[in-house]
């Protein structure tokens, strides 16, 4: 017998409450959710014993954007703070995810194309000290992202992924190649009718199966 899920939500639809149960009734975790204006403003998390054990704050912007995520842990305090500043498309430009203890800061910058799709996110791990690394992204007549290229400060290929898309618009094939254009590994996703992933196979550098989640 498994874990089980039970599922509470409020008159809107909203999940409120996620509870977790193991194959003998007892508690694994639990993930309490506040809601206001149709928007998640705070998740508390407790595990055995109802034990608080941390919690996510969210705040928003006056057009609902959400602009700040907190992650607090009630051992520790302040795990990580997350923020993000918008376009007038309402667009994340950039995302700050604020270093606490031995986390550091880093920060992305993003720029889209004209039809709005993701062109470039230009990162840096270690916010404002190190070099950053770009990535860009190629798409089809479809508008689906066939290529992603990595690169580094000096513009020189780190890494390159390319996608092949499936009937129902997800990726079918995750190929992820070296700067030499050496196949690292390979994952190739199914899908059912409704479009969920039904198994996963993991191919390595030689294109051979060495993981299937199913």
């Amino acid at each position: 017998m498994s874990n089980r899920e039970i599922t509470e939500r409020d008159a809107d639809g909203n999940v409120t409450k996620l509870t977790c149960l193991d194959a003998k009734g007892g508690l694994i975790y639990t993930h309490v959710s506040e809601w206001k204006d149709g928007r998640p403003v705070r998740k508390t998390s407790y595990g055995p014993g109802g034990v608080k054990t941390a919690s996510f704050e969210y705040a928003y912007d006056e057009q609902g954007n959400n602009t700040e995520g907190t992650w607090f842990s009630y051992k520790n305090g302040v795990l990580m703070k997350a923020t993000f500043v918008y376009d007038e498309n309402a667009r994340v430009i950039e995302k700050t995810h604020h270093g606490a203890g031995t986390v550091a800061t880093n920060k992305t910058f993003l720029t889209y194309r004209e039809d709005g799709k993701l062109a470039c996110s230009e990162y840096y791990g270690v916010w404002p000290d190190s070099a950053p690394v770009y990535t860009y992204r190629e798409y089809d007549e479809n508008g689906f992202c066939v290529k992603s290229t990595t690169e580094d400060a000096q513009h020189r290929v780190l890494h390159y992924d390319v996608y092949t898309p499936a009937e129902n618009g997800k990726v079918a094939e995750y190929t992820n190649f070296d700067a030499d254009g050496k196949q690292v590994y390979r994952i190739v996703y199914y899908y059912d009718e409704e479009g969920n992933t039904v198994k996963t196979e993991r191919y390595d550098a030689d294109n051979t199966l060495y993981s299937v989640k199913n």
